[in-house]
């Protein structure tokens, strides 16, 4: 279920600014990186980057912008920095 409900994520706001803004504003960043950081399933991770990756276009994540605690705030600073080394 928790692997589907972020493949949805993703899809809708795949390319999608309208959706993209209403992620943002419901601060879904977090739950994602918590479902990347802690789920024992490699689906789920998968598709919490894809959703983290579709929501959040890599040229525009501005982590400052997303209150996270202080332990995921590198980390996700760290994952968008490598993902746009691998773009």
């Amino acid at each position: 279920m928790r692997w589907r409900a972020a493949d949805l994520l993703a899809v809708c706001v795949q390319n999608n600014p309208y959706c993209q803004k209403a992620a943002m504003e419901m601060k879904l960043l977090p739950k994602l990186v918590t479902l990347l950081e802690t789920d024992p399933s490699n689906q789920v991770k998968i598709k919490a980057l894809y959703a983290i990756s579709c929501e959040y276009p890599v040229t525009t994540l501005q982590v400052d912008r997303y209150p996270l605690p202080e332990n995921n705030s590198k980390k996700v600073h760290n994952m968008s920095f490598d993902l746009s080394n691998l773009l």
